[in-house]
């Protein structure tokens, strides 16, 4: 999509462009730059030397327009990998050195594979690691049978299964036993100093 500079959509059809401002005030910079309110005196004079090119040639200025960082073939290129060996982004990126983040890669697979990329997986809720730790611990599944139900790797549910049959890991630290305080008719010991 190509932008339009704003010199050129302020100068439109009215008659208060930079370029009218500078030759109503015979070119001076300052008078110009007070009634527009804007830019700087370098811009305008840059501004004004691009209006005289237009006209003389008729050909517009590509000053303003936004420089396209990939090329449209580049992004084809780098769906075409995602699709073609195994819809990973990381290893795409990696092997074409492009482009520098994954969510531009998501963006162009959108765009040009709608309904094509590998959604993202959020975490498993806990009920559910429950029950596939279960269902491996009594023989009903194996791990990689639970996993793939979840869409988790084999691992990962023999590591849920490791984590909630072994207890908490916390350590306690042992207290000496606090004494009792003695009841009404007993003697307290004498502290020794």
């Amino acid at each position: 999509m190509r932008r339009t500079p704003l010199w050129r959509s302020i100068a439109g059809s009215s008659a208060t462009g930079p370029w009218t401002c500078t030759s109503k005030y015979e070119r001076c910079a300052a008078d110009t730059i007070r009634e527009l309110g804007y830019p700087s005196r370098g811009a305008l004079w840059t501004w004004y030397k691009d209006r005289l090119e237009e006209e003389r040639t008729g050909v517009p200025s590509r000053r303003g327009e936004r420089y396209r960082r990939y090329s449209d073939g580049q992004k084809q290129t780098a769906v075409d990998h995602y699709l073609e060996y195994g819809k990973r982004l990381s290893r795409t990126m990696r092997i074409l050195g492009y482009p520098k983040s994954k969510e531009l890669l998501m963006a162009w697979i959108d765009e040009l594979a709608p309904g094509q990329r590998k959604p993202g997986h959020g975490p498993v809720p806990e009920e559910l690691k429950r029950e596939a730790v279960v269902a491996v611990a009594s023989g009903r599944l194996k791990s990689r049978e639970a996993a793939a139900e979840l869409g988790v790797e084999a691992s990962v549910v023999r590591n849920w299964k490791r984590q909630m049959l072994a207890g908490p890991k916390e350590t306690y630290v042992t207290q000496t036993p606090k004494r009792k305080p003695p009841t009404a008719g007993e003697e307290r010991p004498a502290r020794s100093l």
